[in-house]
């Protein structure tokens, strides 16, 4: 009873965060911070956390908090590195050891992936109904997703986790709300103009192409023809050519959009802030990585590149720095707490996308296993998500990449008994014949040990 009762404390706090629900309504009941409190005692008196680090992601998410941790002495400004930690990490930490830890068999992990994909349509139905527009973009006016390309990774981290559930959907009713659902989200993704979401969708449809079968290959063709088309019947002219800056910006800014008025100025401006925006990322960029060559070990301290960047411009004889973040994930944790953290912080994602990747194979060729290795397909294409939007998003410290690592240890663990089971009982083709599996060393299960 007291594991079911703390993985509902889990599924309620992963649709919390991902919907982010709490920050438009009943922010003042704090209900997520009291949440991962009460997950992180049970964890502690449970000792069920030990589950999550038997994993080499377990391993890599240690070494990485014990990094940012070593970091914090030796930054620009101490107490708002300790702040980071506190009010930054600790939460996703303690995410991650819950979601690798509760989830105890393979329909709990369902359950969870399921909560993940309500929760982020229901953010993609707030993003329609009370987004806000600057400059073109769409936006919420407060709470995490106030940057739209935080908002377009997330909504785009969770419409593989759509295409998991729609591939099992039976009823025709329950797979045209799963397309509807994809359909939404794509629209509000394009609405927010990243070109940062842009470039990770056309990797991930590369990679879907490549993976694919010949009939596979077509339906991927049509379907990416069909969803151009509509972006170009739907999207405002403005949208469009700030999308095109990615191939030629210069010949953009000068023929100019063929409008006037209001529309004039706005796609002006969005255009404007497009350029702006480009030369600014790969300026910060350039800067994150001098910082990195000038502190390997320990960084200039969690959270603080802006405040290090500053005073290397004023170093510079600069009246003051950019106070701009890295625009890029992993250059932003080896700037601020140094080459080995992000040595540890890159483990994580490949060790995570190995181990899904390598289920999905293993788990694609034994019949009955088609749920199996669609979740585990599913979840290596978050990843793949997560690393390209990265790119052009400064969150390392968000949960976003804490919960996928965390749902990779779990898919792992939960399947490591079916995946042999099943494929004892399927005689293999010749010339065809899959690798012998060797299951982790089996972990702490909460209902076993309670």
């Amino acid at each position: 009873m007291l594991q079911h009762f703390s993985f509902a404390i889990l599924i309620a706090f992963l649709f919390m965060i991902f919907s982010r629900i709490f920050d438009i309504h009943l922010s003042r009941l704090h209900l997520p911070g009291i949440s991962y409190r009460v997950m992180g005692i049970f964890l502690v008196i449970t000792g069920a956390f030990l589950t999550a680090f038997r994993d080499k992601i377990g391993k890599c998410v240690l070494g990485f908090t014990a990094c940012f941790m070593i970091a914090i002495p030796f930054s620009f400004w101490k107490g708002g590195s300790l702040h980071s930690l506190i009010n930054e990490w600790l939460m996703p930490f303690v995410v991650f050891v819950a979601t690798a830890s509760l989830i105890s068999d393979f329909r709990q992990y369902v359950l969870t992936a399921k909560t993940i994909a309500l929760a982020i349509l229901v953010l993609t139905i707030f993003c329609i109904t009370l987004g806000v527009s600057e400059n073109g973009r769409l936006f919420l006016e407060r709470g995490r997703f106030s940057n739209p390309n935080e908002m377009a990774q997330a909504l785009l981290l969770g419409m593989p986790f759509w295409w998991a559930l729609l591939s099992n959907f039976r009823s025709l009713v329950a797979k045209l709300f799963g397309v509807s659902s994809l359909g939404l989200m794509l629209y509000v993704i394009g609405k927010t103009g990243s070109r940062g979401a842009l470039i990770s969708l056309a990797v991930m449809l590369c990679l879907m192409f490549v993976r694919a079968t010949t009939v596979g290959k077509v339906k991927l063709l049509v379907s990416t023809a069909l969803l151009f088309t509509l972006a170009l019947l739907l999207l405002p002219g403005g949208l469009k050519a700030r999308y095109e800056t990615l191939l030629s910006s210069e010949e953009i800014e000068n023929r100019g959009l063929p409008q006037s008025g209001e529309d004039a100025a706005a796609n002006s401006s969005m255009l404007e802030s497009a350029v702006s925006s480009t030369a600014g990322r790969k300026e910060m960029l350039i800067r994150s990585l001098v910082l990195t060559i000038k502190h390997p070990l320990v960084g200039v301290g969690p959270g603080q590149f802006m405040v290090a960047e500053d005073a290397m411009a004023r170093a510079e004889g600069k009246r003051r720095g950019a106070w701009l973040g890295t625009h890029n994930s992993f250059t932003q944790v080896s700037s601020e707490c140094g080459i080995p953290a992000l040595l540890f912080y890159v483990g994580i994602v490949v060790f995570s996308f190995q181990g899904s990747y390598s289920l999905y194979r293993r788990a694609k060729i034994v019949p009955g296993l088609k749920e199996v290795s669609d979740h585990a397909l599913a979840l290596n294409y978050s990843l793949l998500v997560f690393v390209v939007t990265g790119m052009f998003v400064h969150a390392p410290y968000t949960a976003l990449l804490p919960v996928l690592a965390g749902l990779a240890v779990s898919l792992m663990r939960t399947s490591a008994q079916m995946v042999p089971a099943a494929s004892s009982r399927v005689m293999p083709a010749a010339g065809n014949t899959p690798r012998p599996y060797r299951p982790a060393r089996p972990g702490f299960s909460p209902a076993r040990s309670l």
